[in-house]
């Protein structure tokens, strides 16, 4: 405030520094920010404490259904709540197949293609008992497969018997075209999508009719 010469009051106009008002501008600003988080908090609070609540509610329903639903050592008669050393074993027992595939029962299961012949596996289980009464007819089927060499036993009728030389003699034939072929797979003859088998074979059967006329 200043006087002019005449004694009149002159009114000085004080304009607001830039950088005051900037701050100011920042303060309300961070004001805002504060408030927004306040409130966010608070609706965050407020809906866990709705959510603890619905969960003891849940709870306290689940544990007074096992009262009635479920077996008495199972739970806490006073609670409901689930005893985990119920269901935790105390002891873990592993068993294991006395089932073991050795030389009597390869032995066993020549003398049964010599005797009852490819196909009849559950004759050979009831007359060798002792060795294979306690495999299953598929699986005195796989092991004679890999006895003769061949996945497939299609190509023999059923009740083909050979001793067991002439078994041997089988498993060394297939193998050979297994070799040739290149469907040897695992020890065991096997077809491929060619048919590469059938052919060579058929080769062979016609070639033998043909040398003996």
């Amino acid at each position: 405030m200043n006087f002019s010469r005449g004694g009149k009051l002159k009114i000085a106009r004080v304009l607001p520094n830039k950088t005051d008002a900037i701050r100011d501008d920042d303060d309300d600003t961070s004001w805002s920010f504060k408030m927004v988080e306040q409130q966010q908090e608070q609706q965050q609070q407020q809906q866990e404490r709705e959510t603890n609540d619905d969960n003891d509610e849940r709870i306290q329903w689940a544990n007074a259904l096992r009262k009635v639903v479920t077996r008495p050592d199972a739970i806490d008669v006073e609670t409901g709540a689930i005893r985990q050393s119920f269901f935790k074993p105390t002891k873990i027992v592993f068993e294991t197949s006395g089932k073991k595939w050795g030389d009597a029962q390869r032995e066993k299961l020549y003398e049964g293609l010599a005797t009852f012949g490819v196909g009849e596996w559950m004759k050979m289980k009831e007359h060798f008992e002792r060795e294979l009464g306690e495999w299953t007819t598929l699986e005195l089927r796989v092991k004679a497969s890999r006895m003769l060499g061949t996945q497939s036993l299609a190509r023999y009728e059923k009740g083909w018997k050979g001793t067991r030389e002439e078994v041997d003699a089988e498993y060394g034939k297939h193998k050979e075209i297994g070799e040739l072929t290149g469907c040897w797979k695992s020890g065991t003859l096997v077809e491929d999508d060619d048919g590469s088998v059938a052919k060579l074979l058929k080769e062979r059967a016609m070639a033998k009719n043909g040398g003996g006329d």
